[in-house]
């Protein structure tokens, strides 16, 4: 929080700072592993509810003093309520109640799926209340690009897996490709996929990325 309140302060406007907190049907993954979390959520339903709402807990609690320190939006991490990687019934049992409570808490929420498809996802996180969806490099653009036009932003696509060996070329073919895919009507914020970007990516990439999107988008047509 401290740090969050000290970039802040740094940044003096001239960007948004995030807070991220990672929402109750994903979380338990961190504490227990995936392969007992499925476990626990396939044989043990009742005890994959009551860790659930523990974490919900913790989860909103973590999101609200993210806030309260001044965070101008939240990243709500919840990758397994793709379609992707749990049914449905689950999904809408074990992770939307406490999505849109996260969406209630005074700031715009982003809904990151971590690199899952997101297309099936798109219709809750609207109807929880959330200003965007995260996108992989496996999505149908054209699909998602019209399911979301007017309902909310979408943040991809690229693959920060592969990035770490591109080439300044490649680094601008991507950004060329996903200006072509999700721009030119609004509502697309350029990222990776993931939602964090791997340390053996070199700086350069990074400043040869941000520089291709400042220049290409300004030929996006609005």
């Amino acid at each position: 929080l401290e740090i969050l309140e000290r970039m802040k302060a740094g940044i003096g406007g001239r960007a948004l700072v995030a807070g991220v907190a990672t929402g109750p049907l994903s979380g338990p993954i961190l504490l227990m592993g995936m392969e007992r979390w499925l476990g626990m959520l396939t044989t043990h339903p009742e005890l994959a509810r009551q860790m659930v709402a523990t974490y919900r807990a913790f989860a909103l609690d973590w999101a609200r003093a993210q806030v309260a320190a001044g965070a101008d939006l939240l990243v709500w991490f919840e990758p397994m309520a793709s379609a992707d990687m749990t049914p449905r019934h689950l999904i809408e049992a074990l992770a939307l109640p406490t999505l849109r409570e996260a969406c209630a808490l005074g700031v715009p929420v982003v809904l990151h799926l971590a690199s899952a498809r997101a297309l099936k996802a798109l219709d809750f996180a609207v109807s929880c209340g959330a200003s965007a969806l995260s996108i992989g490099c496996f999505d149908d653009a054209r699909a998602l690009r019209a399911a979301a036009a007017g309902r909310m932003s979408l943040v991809g696509p690229l693959d920060g897996i592969a990035m770490h060996r591109w080439t300044d070329d490649e680094t601008r073919g991507a950004v060329r490709r996903a200006l072509a895919d999700y721009g030119g009507q609004g509502g697309f914020l350029l990222s990776d996929a993931h939602g964090e970007i791997p340390w053996q990516v070199r700086p350069e990439t990074l400043d040869t990325l941000v520089r291709s999107a400042r220049t290409l988008s300004a030929s996006v047509p609005a």
